[in-house]
């Protein structure tokens, strides 16, 4: 078996673990070339069976030459069966029509396949460019799935979002549903740390839940009764349930619980 740390040829990931699943919002062909083309290149070089799964603006005929112009060999790896290019009505609508289970069924079986053929696992990407509105929340629902399936499994995956067709709910759904969301700016690579704690404080919020701006205004008081010991009113109780979920926040209160236990 392979090394469980992958090397992950994205610009500014070095390295990435058996079962991640990450995004990229990208603008343009070269967006996803620029990508692409790297991170598979790492993963033919590195003994992992690849399936990169197309679709407007970047078709196979693209991609293929793109990784030609970067891997030597491109045929041997094609012949020898380390690497599929292959349209996006080649896997994700092969009966007509996206069927969720039947394309997660699929990756599980692609990467028992690799193993058994000696691959140290499975890297794939797929572009989504061809989801019409009404496919949408069964996608959804199926990229929510592979989430909280891909850990238990010696498999990679970029899934490839436009921007051009993501408005801030479909934004929402897929920083949501994946572990680490990138952009391209300026010729690089992007992380969009900041709005996936955003995102996560949207999605896990009740009704009966504060927000960051009325935790922050409340924050001083819940840790002087904290120090006191006092027992807490049902506000404070908020403050403490938005603190288990915001990592912000929790830094914050920790900084100031710190300072206000330090000796004068």
């Amino acid at each position: 078996m392979g090394e469980e740390i992958r090397t992950a040829g994205i610009d500014i990931i070095d390295y990435l673990p058996w079962g991640t699943h990450l995004c990229l919002f990208f603008q343009t062909k070269d967006d996803l070339r620029e990508v692409l083309v790297p991170y598979f290149k790492a993963g033919l070089e590195n003994n992992e069976f690849c399936m990169w799964v197309t679709s407007e603006p970047l078709t196979v005929e693209d991609a293929k030459s793109s990784l030609t112009s970067v891997v030597e060999d491109l045929d041997d790896y094609i012949e020898k069966g380390q690497i599929e290019i292959l349209d996006y009505t080649q896997w994700y609508t092969k009966s007509g029509r996206f069927e969720s289970g039947e394309v997660l069924q699929g990756w599980i079986e692609k990467e028992d396949q690799a193993v058994k053929r000696g691959f140290d696992g499975l890297r794939v990407a797929g572009n989504t460019v061809w989801l019409e509105k009404e496919d949408w929340a069964e996608f959804a629902d199926y990229e929510a799935t592979i989430d909280r399936v891909i850990p238990k499994h010696r498999m990679i995956a970029l899934c490839t979002y436009s921007l051009d067709k993501c408005g801030p709910s479909e934004v929402v759904d897929v920083v949501s549903s994946h572990q680490f969301s990138l952009t391209r700016r300026e010729g690089r690579c992007v992380e969009l740390d900041r709005l996936k704690k955003m995102v996560r404080t949207i999605v896990t919020t009740r009704p009966d839940e504060i927000g960051c701006d009325e935790c922050f205004e409340q924050l001083d008081r819940f840790v002087e009764m904290k120090l006191a010991g006092q027992e807490m009113p049902e506000a404070m109780r908020l403050v403490q349930d938005h603190l288990d979920r915001c990592t912000d926040c929790q830094e914050e209160y920790e900084a100031l619980l710190a300072a206000l236990r330090a000796p004068p």
